[in-house]
């Protein structure tokens, strides 16, 4: 498969699945990468980018619909516009995106760290309606791990673009995710992974254990770990994560955010309004709880300061205007 043919553009009706407020908006399909574990290449084909004004046009039209917060998708998200421009066009992508009035929120995932250029950083830094909030998925840091994978990034790749988003005083939140139980993973490969994440201490990271996928290299390597021995890795990073996270947490306490209601709940004539912060994607991350929310809905955006910070989720109370 070389081609992608349905890949949709602004044009495409589309039923949304989620809330009136949020959209998932994808802006390629297809991957160049070829890692060793992933069946996408096979099954997307390669990079096809859509056009600029195609995502532009597709945002404006949800953002007139009520949408405030839009989430930038693709396989390869950095590599956006690659096979268009032969250079990556995410940076003037979102250059556009921020123009459009009415919308609030730009999240990025899956930004592989081949094409996370210096512009693309500053960007994300400076621009108010992007949210500071980077998703990289890494998938190991042990040279040979990687390379069995074969990753794109080496370690010494991913530690220059780590000690790069760490130098602004930790504005930008930070996840990832990893896998454990990779064929040949030794004990000394991932005890290295556990040492990359406690020394970078990343505010969310999911983990999961190395799936055989049918017709991928890595499904016919020799060296397979047990499922036994993959669960344990899990746990224990996991474990390691939720200390760093609870960590992180606790520092934002008396910080102030901008929460995006979304759900309402009453109890005992007690309500409560549950939702997220800019630094919480949907789906995959912690929640914040606002306590006392008034006549507040599911949509709404207020300032918030945060009260409490555990392992996955915050509180806050209301910042009065």
């Amino acid at each position: 498969m070389d081609d992608v043919s349905h890949l949709y553009d602004d044009k495409t009706k589309r039923l949304r699945t989620t809330p009136s407020y949020s959209a998932y908006v994808k802006i390629a399909e297809g991957c160049n990468n070829g890692c060793t574990f992933c069946i996408i290449p096979h099954v997307r084909g390669t990079l096809c980018s859509r056009p600029i004004a195609s995502v532009v046009d597709e945002v404006k039209q949800l953002v007139s619909e009520g949408v405030l917060e839009i989430n930038l998708i693709a396989q390869d998200t950095t590599s956006y516009g690659v096979d268009i421009a032969g250079k990556p066009l995410l940076p003037e992508l979102l250059r556009q995106l921020v123009k459009i009035d009415n919308l609030r929120w730009i999240r990025l995932f899956y930004l592989y760290p081949h094409y996370f250029t210096d512009e693309l950083m500053e960007l994300i830094i400076k621009e108010e309606k992007i949210c500071p909030y980077v998703d990289l998925p890494l998938q190991h840091i042990s040279p040979t791990v990687l390379r069995r994978m074969k990753r794109r990034d080496t370690k010494e790749d991913i530690l220059t673009l780590m000690q790069k988003l760490c130098e602004h005083g930790r504005k930008l939140t930070l996840r990832s995710t990893f896998i454990v139980g990779f064929p040949g993973e030794t004990e000394a490969e991932f005890q290295e992974l556990c040492d990359f994440v406690e020394k970078f201490e990343f505010d969310d990271v999911g983990v999961f254990t190395y799936s055989r996928e049918d017709g991928t290299p890595a499904a016919l390597m020799q060296d397979q770990i047990s499922e036994e021995t993959k669960e344990e890795r899990y746990h224990k990073l996991m474990s390691l994560q939720a200390k760093v996270s609870e960590k992180r947490n606790q520092e934002m306490e008396n910080t102030i955010h901008t929460m995006l209601i979304e759900k309402i709940t009453e109890q005992d004539d007690c309500r409560q309004a549950v939702g997220r912060i800019e630094t919480q994607a949907p789906d995959v991350d912690g929640l914040t709880y606002l306590e006392n929310p008034g006549a507040l809905q599911p949509g709404d955006m207020v300032k918030v300061q945060i009260a409490q910070g555990f392992a996955y989720d915050l509180v806050a109370d209301l910042v009065e205007d």
